[in-house]
């Protein structure tokens, strides 16, 4: 009968249970094997669908005695609970990083593992779409910012903790309120905020209403803040022509966009910056037939017969086939269209 050794390296605390201390007396060579070749496949499925490893072959590799077995092991359960289990329970931090962020990692092992010691274990629970919402409350309020904003970063956390967000001295943590659906109250307040960041993000939240947009628009007069305001389907109509004015071919594009730009700003728009704007114009609801006509007659007097066509899609607001001249019995035949020009 054959005798292995015992590891020199001690077991991680974790697997200092029955199961463990038999595994302890087997070759791992056979998990070492496994392993290494679950690397090599994972590594290929990057760039196609193969298989990574067995859950059962993982589980034991979570009780190798070496470090780096274990952390493999992590990255190839992520969507076992077992593993990610075993892994928030490791000595080493980075294994207990790769539990606290697995897909699969159970909601009670991540509660406990939001007191871990070490910040990146926290931040990472805190991330976690299946930590606890009072785990997740808990981290908002930890000693490391950035923890903090790992769990403020999550969506659909309540409306009293977005408030106390609004009103820190963190400028991350008003920036990230100001991007949450918060009320019509906190978005006044934040959008007197000193902060750039801050006005910023309220500028692109959707649920911003007109009047704060306005202000913000008197308030902030930098390129980035009206680029911001002129895409914003909520921003009032004398905004958008006072937009209309600034010389930047950004915020021209974006008001073209915006379904809520009158015609009369689309007049004003100029024409002949961009390609671009002629066809975000040509699709624009409010555009009127006088200013498509004004848009396509340069494309129409053309001798290029992809360029007449561009002008006639400008005019029909959707794509028209040209046909080039003399493909009828006479050389001087016009150009023939599929649908006919009014």
């Amino acid at each position: 009968m054959t005798h292995h050794p015992l590891p020199s390296t001690p077991l991680a605390p974790a697997a200092l249970d029955a199961q463990a201390v038999l595994d302890a007396l087997c070759n791992w060579e056979s998990i070492e094997t496994q392993i290494d070749h679950a690397v090599q496949r994972h590594r290929i499925g990057r760039h196609g669908d193969v298989p990574s490893c067995d859950e059962a072959v993982l589980v034991r590799a979570m009780r190798h005695p070496r470090p780096y077995y274990r952390l493999r092991a992590a990255e190839l359960g992520a969507d076992y609970s077992g593993v990610a289990a075993l892994a928030l329970r490791d000595r080493y931090v980075r294994v207990r990083v790769l539990g606290a962020a697995s897909r699969a990692a159970p909601p009670e092992s991540l509660a406990v593992a939001s007191r871990d010691r070490a910040p990146t274990v926290r931040a990472a629970v805190a991330a976690n779409a299946r930590t606890p919402l009072e785990a997740v409350l808990d981290l908002v309020n930890d000693r490391n910012a950035d923890v903090r904003r790992a769990a403020a970063r999550r969506s659909r956390l309540p409306l009293a903790v977005l408030g106390a967000f609004a009103h820190h001295t963190d400028e991350i943590m008003r920036c990230i309120a100001a991007g949450h659906r918060i009320t019509v109250d906190l978005l006044e307040f934040l959008a007197e905020d000193a902060s750039f960041d801050v006005t910023l993000s309220v500028a692109f939240n959707p649920d911003t209403p007109a009047h704060v947009l306005r202000r913000l628009g008197e308030r902030r007069t930098d390129p980035q803040h009206g680029r911001a305001i002129a895409s914003h389907p909520n921003t009032p109509v004398d905004v958008l022509d006072r937009l209309a004015d600034v010389t930047d071919l950004n915020i021209w594009t974006l008001l073209v966009s915006n379904r809520s730009t009158r015609s009369a700003t689309l007049d004003r728009v100029p024409r002949g910056l961009h390609p671009q704007l002629h066809r975000l114009l040509g699709r624009h609801p409010n555009a009127s037939r006088d200013l498509l006509r004004g848009i396509a007659a340069p494309y129409l007097d053309s001798p290029d017969i992809t360029l007449r066509g561009v002008g006639l899609t400008l005019l029909f607001r959707g794509p028209v086939r040209v046909l080039p001249a003399g493909c009828g019995h006479l050389p001087s035949q016009p150009p023939i269209f599929e649908r006919p020009v009014d």
